[in-house]
């Protein structure tokens, strides 16, 4: 964990030295996520509609590639067709009611992309890793929900994104993006219902998909890859 952030701060110095190739992006959207593996006893079955949203500081290098730093938060929930027998005896589960294994799992990224100009903007794909944190937000259960994971998760995250940027200005630009992330979560909790008792251990897969804004801070680079504000002539290299 300690390798991971020492190396995110690095990005962030790096970009933060050369703030005239830099994009902010900011989106939200919907995720899905499979059902979790591993010793986790309640598994949902099917997926539900979830929340996303992301944070993005991008910076762009050698053309066509970049490269920065994403944080995303993310919920993991699911239903179950399969009724479990709860702790207390109560069924959990075949109702409709979700399986909340983060209602905030909050993630930060390296993230390196390859782009490509298309149109007034770019495509643009690449993959990330980073570490995340499952969080609940109350120990009470909502009126839709059948069970909650322990707080406090916490493990490495990877995965990939492919996105499109549309140019508006010199400046400015909305985006579409899909990713894939895989989550790895470990808790320092017991594994309910699993025999021999050992500490609650899972891995799921996410994918969010989501929609918002990039921002260029300075249009100062040489190939900035929004279109200029007027007709197609992109903005100059300005010294």
């Amino acid at each position: 964990m300690k390798a991971s952030i020492c190396l995110l701060f690095l990005l962030v110095l790096h970009i933060a030295v050369d703030a005239q190739n830099i994009e902010i992006g900011l989106a939200g959207g919907i995720s899905t996520n499979s059902a979790p593996s591993e010793n986790i006893y309640y598994k949902s079955d099917k997926a539900v509609v979830n929340y996303g949203g992301a944070l993005t500081v991008l910076y762009n290098f050698m053309d066509h590639m970049q490269y920065g730093v994403e944080a995303h938060v993310l919920e993991l929930s699911g239903t179950s067709d399969k009724v479990y027998t709860g702790l207390n005896g109560l069924p959990v589960g075949g109702d409709d009611k979700k399986f909340v294994y983060a209602k905030n799992d909050a993630a930060v990224c390296g993230v390196f992309n390859g782009r490509l100009d298309i149109g007034r903007g770019y495509v643009y794909a690449g993959a990330a890793l980073g570490y995340n944190i499952s969080r609940q937000s109350s120990t009470t259960l909502a009126s839709n929900e059948s069970y909650r994971a322990p707080d406090g998760g916490h493990g490495f995250v990877f995965g990939a994104q492919l996105g499109y940027v549309y140019g508006v200005s010199h400046k400015l630009g909305f985006f579409a993006e899909a990713a894939y992330r895989y989550i790895d979560l470990k808790y320092d909790a017991e594994a309910p219902a699993i025999a021999p008792k050992t500490d609650l251990h899972y891995h799921l897969t996410a994918m969010p998909v989501m929609i918002g804004i990039r921002y260029r801070i300075l249009n100062t680079i040489v190939d900035n890859h929004f279109q200029g504000e007027i007709g197609n002539r992109r903005s100059r290299n300005k010294k």
